[in-house]
């Protein structure tokens, strides 16, 4: 006798809910901020040109799971520890990027002290939603420029808008 599979409704990942409107909308109001992460990955892609557009969709990927909270403690260090060493070292480059864009975004509005504040390890609550729908639209881009141009199809892409 055949035992019953209980069906778990699984939330869709946020790039898969990307409308064509929704995904223009973002890259008009975020421009700077997609060209700021991209030059990252352009950055990247010129030290380690055996670099592949997976990997930069996993660093994409984990960064979305690890920056919204979705992913946590052992689960985010797992999840980081899986990146390829040259995808680890983005990683860690586009979080520290992240966390600027955010900090001059959204600046800590306390009243300043002669304490040197904490860096943040999250974006702040406003910069959330803006940094996961630009992961978002990231990922999409480099799923498409992948499955189109082969393994590095997304990076050749984006190295065509930095010098």
């Amino acid at each position: 006798m055949k035992a019953k599979q209980q069906l778990v409704a699984k939330q869709p990942s946020r790039e898969a809910i990307l409308t064509p409107q929704k995904r223009q909308k973002i890259i008009d109001e975020n421009q700077p901020v997609l060209e700021t992460l991209e030059r990252v990955v352009n950055e990247g892609y010129k030290q380690n040109p055996s670099l592949t557009g997976t990997e930069i969709i996993k660093v994409y990927q984990t960064l979305l799971g690890v920056l919204t909270r979705r992913v946590e403690g052992s689960e985010e260090r797992a999840a980081i520890e899986r990146l390829s060493p040259r995808a680890r070292e983005i990683h860690d480059t586009l979080k520290d990027t992240i966390m600027s864009v955010d900090e001059n975004l959204y600046p800590d509005t306390n009243e300043p002290t002669h304490d040197v504040p904490e860096p943040r390890e999250r974006p702040s609550a406003k910069g959330v939603p803006i940094i996961a729908d630009c992961l978002s639209v990231l990922i999409d881009s480099a799923k498409f420029w992948t499955r189109e141009g082969g393994a590095q199809g997304y990076l050749n892409y984006v190295s065509n808008f930095f010098p």
